[in-house]
């Protein structure tokens, strides 16, 4: 007897809205705030084409996994079609990458897929009816609704010479399906597609798509590694590499996203490295081209957000803000951050000045929409405790401040399956004081979320002191003036 294809999975009590999906690993990143998932790796630009997204449409049985082989590429079971019906079942945006040109060596031969009008045909298959021939086709394939994905990455680390091409055939089989302005196509040469090439740049630029035409920026760790990005020696954070990418050429209007961190790690130091990069994030105020709140920098993606526990045990890809097993899904470090983080969302950016000692720390402040509320976010990935004094300009806090930390004894500190729960968050509700005195434990990460007393001024700061000046709830050193609109 030959069996060529066994697929094994729990009734309807273990599966996520009835997809072939372990319904604890997607509560799992619901319970983190995953907002976006993308879809990519080395697998995209490798084989010949092999992950071209033709090859993955249709029952997994009926896929080609030709040269692959289990535990080290991407089987037919699995592909982006069905990453998309989990995205958009769980109220999380897919993000997905597709062959889009072979990458050298592993296929030296002519290119055998990926032409532009096959890119079109990709866009038709997800959004067109029964009267278009790729909408009929994906009927056919058991799908008779739209696959709704906006974000599309042409390739993975690699210079992809005809992405204007697709771009322009995309965009405009998008239009002729009532979804055009809608797509974003990501460039996945790793943040010089636009500078390499200005010719291309231009060709580019010319499709008048603004920042839904997004440079990938991939990163080691993120803006910990480094004051300045840089593709060479992979340090550095994506926001410093988008701002070197917007001022190279002032007049273009792209954007960018950063969709690998590949910090290596999954342990409390890494929950430190994402907490310094989220503020990196954070306080940045890149205003959107096409004129959308989200900025000009669309995404940021951790890698990985869920892994299986022992895969790639101490390598380079053991970096799961999130494990599973069988029988449980948990939270990392890292993870237990992206979930304070959701917990206490507030969308408004604040500048933040740190003095002193405080300097040491990475700091962020947001306030509600209402002004009613303000959060600050602080790292301290040093050793020994930081005492401080926050001054808020333009806002006065109640005399009660909830707090929520997550602190270890030492950088590897990271949860076992046995322990699932050794380093995890505490929150408390503590006094707030005139002089907003806050001491932040060593190894930690602490979100403190304010409420306002009085109706808040328009305008807010925060400045977090290291150095003992006498600074008050209700103002910042007269020398220090840096506002911005909440």
């Amino acid at each position: 007897m030959s069996i060529d294809f066994v697929f094994l999975q729990p009734g309807e009590w273990g599966r996520f809205a009835s997809l072939p999906v372990h319904r604890h690993t997607v509560e799992t990143l619901q319970q983190m705030g995953v907002s976006a998932i993308r879809f990519g790796g080395s697998f995209v630009s490798y084989f010949g084409g092999y992950y071209f997204w033709k090859n993955w449409r249709g029952v997994p049985w009926a896929r080609p996994s030709v040269g692959a082989h289990w535990e080290g590429d991407v089987l037919s079971s699995w592909g982006p079609f069905e990453q998309i019906d989990m995205c958009i079942a769980a109220g999380i945006e897919p993000i997905i990458s597709t062959t889009s040109q072979d990458q050298v060596p592993r296929h030296t031969g002519p290119y055998d897929c990926c032409t532009a009008e096959e890119m079109a045909e990709l866009i038709e298959y997800c959004y067109g009816n029964a009267s278009t021939p790729f909408g009929r086709l994906r009927i056919a394939d058991g799908h008779p609704e739209p696959y709704r994905v906006r974000f599309l990455e042409l390739g993975n680390e690699q210079y992809n010479t005809i992405f204007p091409q697709q771009v322009a055939a995309m965009e405009a089989r998008a239009r002729a399906l009532g979804v055009g302005g809608t797509m974003y196509y990501i460039s996945p040469s790793n943040g010089d597609y636009f500078t390499r090439n200005v010719s291309e740049g231009n060709a580019a630029e010319a499709l008048h798509l603004a920042d839904h035409l997004l440079e990938d920026f991939h990163v080691t760790g993120g803006v910990s590694t480094g004051a300045r990005w840089s593709k060479t020696s992979h340090t550095g954070g994506a926001v410093d590499g988008a701002r070197q990418l917007f001022a190279n050429q002032t007049s273009w209007t792209e954007g960018a996203v950063n969709l690998e961190t590949n910090a290596g790690i999954h342990t409390m130091e890494r929950a430190l490295m994402e907490g310094a990069d989220l503020n990196d994030f954070f306080s940045q105020a890149i205003r959107s081209t096409s004129g959308e709140p989200s900025g000009r920098i669309k995404a940021r993606t951790a890698s990985f957000c869920t892994e299986r526990s022992g895969y790639d045990e101490g390598g380079a890809n053991d970096q799961g803000l999130a494990f599973y097993l069988p029988n449980m899904s948990w939270l990392q470090p890292p993870g237990h951050l992206h979930a304070m983080v959701h917990h206490t969302w507030l969308p408004a950016a604040l500048p933040v000045r740190t003095n002193g000692s405080a300097a040491n720390l990475s700091v962020s402040a947001q306030l509600a929409v209402d002004r009613s509320r303000l959060r600050l976010i602080v790292v301290n990935n040093r050793s020994t405790a930081a005492a401080t004094s926050v001054a808020i300009n333009g806002w006065h806090a109640a005399r009660t401040a909830n707090v929520t930390t997550l602190a270890a004894p030492s950088l590897d500190a990271a949860n076992p399956p046995g322990q699932p729960d050794l380093v995890s968050p505490t929150s408390t509700t503590r006094p707030w004081r005139d002089d907003g005195a806050c001491t932040f434990p060593p190894l930690s990460i602490t979100i403190i979320v304010l409420n306002a007393t009085v109706e808040p001024r328009a305008l807010a700061a925060v400045l977090v002191d290291g150095e003992g000046n006498a600074v008050g709830k209700r103002g910042a050193p007269a020398a220090w003036t840096t506002q911005l609109e909440a």
